[in-house]
């Protein structure tokens, strides 16, 4: 097993290259317009196998923007997924790192949390199912709001987290959180055009939608028969 002081063999260049080849191959989501799970998958799966981080969790605000939710989970024991799933964090009630990060929309990277002088009851609660000793927290922003958090660590190689790369997964985070916004955007927009469809099509009146120049783009079924 690898020590907490070995250093992965990635140097500064070869970190960049890799950063900047991750964000390009995310970015290419945004041709594609896939679904959110879709997209938080990619994200994560490129956080573990292309930054090498042993775990990572993407927690993403709810719509009512009263709590932290998980959406997309790697690396951790079932137990410690079951919890993550299953127990969102309250912004009001819960005072731990992730909804510190996301207050200051600033990364946070702990050494050791045993030794950490700001740990509360909740980072306690959370360190025993999820096993957390050492771990980096990033925001995802665009701008200046916040989506979520990406949470990643290296518990089981115990290999540490450069200064460097908790810089690169910052700024990874940064063009994550644009793809996320960009497929949430597009999901609502495909949504109400489905909405505005359906009720053209379900309307007991003849409809016809069309522009000035009084071209035809859509007509519901009762203007079909109307109009033979």
């Amino acid at each position: 097993m690898k020590t907490i002081n070995e250093k992965p063999n990635q140097t500064r260049g070869s970190l960049k290259d890799d950063l900047m080849k991750h964000i390009y191959e995310i970015s290419c989501l945004l041709t594609q317009s896939p679904g959110l799970d879709e997209v938080l998958n990619e994200i994560i799966d490129h956080v573990v196998t292309g930054l090498k981080y042993d775990r990572a969790i993407i927690m993403l605000l709810n719509d009512e923007e009263t709590k932290l939710e998980c959406r997309c989970i790697r690396g951790f024991t079932a137990k410690g997924e079951k919890r993550a799933w299953e127990k969102p964090l309250i912004l009001d009630r819960h005072d731990c790192y992730e909804t510190r990060v996301l207050r200051s929309g600033q990364h946070l990277f702990i050494p050791d949390i045993e030794s950490d002088p700001n740990i509360t009851d909740t980072d306690r609660a959370i360190a025993k199912h999820q096993n957390r000793k050492s771990f980096l927290h990033v925001p995802l922003k665009v701008k200046d709001k916040v989506l979520g958090t990406i949470g990643v660590d290296r518990y089981p190689t115990r290999m540490e987290i450069r200064q460097e790369e908790a810089e690169a997964l910052a700024i990874f985070a940064n063009q994550a959180a644009v793809i996320i916004e960009n497929t949430r955007l597009y999901g609502e927009i495909r949504d109400q055009k489905l909405l505005f469809q359906n009720i053209i099509e379900s309307s007991i009146n003849g409809l016809i939608v069309s522009d000035m120049s009084g071209r035809i783009y859509e007509l519901n079924p009762m203007a079909e028969e109307i109009l033979g």
